[in-house]
Order: C-alpha cells, then structure tokens, then sequence
C-alpha cells in the first residue's frame, strides 16, 4: 500500500484515508482512495479498501466494480475475496457470492468466515 506508493503526496493521502475510514468518515476514505486510484489504478489494496468502505456504508452495489478490479489484479488476498462475496450477498447475488468465498478459500482454506458463508 503506502510503502509501495510513490512520493510523500501519496503516502499522505492514503494516512489521511485510512484514517477517515477507520473513523468512519466514508465520503471522505473513499475520496482519498481514489485520489490514490488516478495515479495507481491496479493497487489491489486500495481497490479493496475502496470496495470495504462501500460494504461498510451500505453501498454493495458500488462495492463489488472496486473489488472485482481488486481480484481481477491477480495479487487479491483472501479478504479481499470474501469482502466481494459480502457484497455480492448483500446485493442480493447468490450466485456470485457464494463463487468469491469459494475464491477466498482457494486462497486460504482455513478462513471461518467463508466456510461459515456457504453454510
């Protein structure tokens, strides 16, 4: 994420959108990642963060375009998987749900909350 960004303008605006987001500041965590996003469009962690703070405002819909770029990048982790099949559940995506937490344990077999999501 912010190691791998370049320049202290970046860094500083993804500080300031982290911290948005875990204070719960959407608009704000959302703005500043993708400010992030103009300049580095395939860093599969903002993607996910972007996508996370869409879950967690209650926008599934606009959450899975960002966290299916996410995936889409090849270096997504087992979160960022499940998080688009939380998305696609709460859209009302079966379907598509249930292929992502079969995605997430693909990449981490042991993960509870996947196994408990297909139950």
């Amino acid at each position: 994420m912010a190691a791998r960004m370049k320049g202290n303008k970046l860094a500083d605006i993804f500080r300031q959108a982290a911290a948005a987001h875990q204070e719960q500041r959407f608009g704000d965590a959302q703005a500043g990642y993708k400010k992030i996003l103009k300049r580095a469009p395939d860093d599969t962690d903002v993607l996910h963060l972007l996508g996370q703070s869409l879950i967690q405002e209650g926008r599934p819909e606009q959450a899975i375009r960002w966290l299916e770029k996410a995936v889409a990048t090849g270096s997504a982790d087992a979160d960022a998987c499940y998080d688009l099949g939380l998305a696609h559940r709460k859209a009302g995506n079966i379907a598509e749900a249930v292929c992502a937490y079969r995605g997430a344990l693909e990449i981490q077999p042991d993960m509870l909350n996947a196994h408990l999501s297909l139950v």
